[in-house]
């Protein structure tokens, strides 16, 4: 029954890396506080952890709204 268990658990999870992860990419905004006064606010767009891998419908819907939003600097992070 513990195989069993952990043959299911193992399927979920690759299911999960494999099937949904790489599509679901997201679009969040922060405020950020800084101590000196700007005469305006900056917008800053970050794009962390990018293993794209081809292309597909979610990932070019996702830039496509983001080709759409000003931004004044732009910084790619990752692993």
């Amino acid at each position: 029954m513990t195989f069993f268990i952990f043959l299911c658990l193992s399927a979920a999870l690759l299911f999960w890396m494999f099937k949904m992860e790489p599509y679901r990419y997201q679009r969040t905004t922060r405020p950020v506080s800084i101590k000196k006064k700007l005469p305006r606010s900056l917008r800053i767009l970050h794009l962390s952890d990018t293993h794209f891998s081809g292309i597909n419908q979610p990932l070019t819907q996702f830039f496509d709204k983001l080709s759409q939003t000003e931004v004044d600097f732009i910084f790619l992070t990752g692993d």
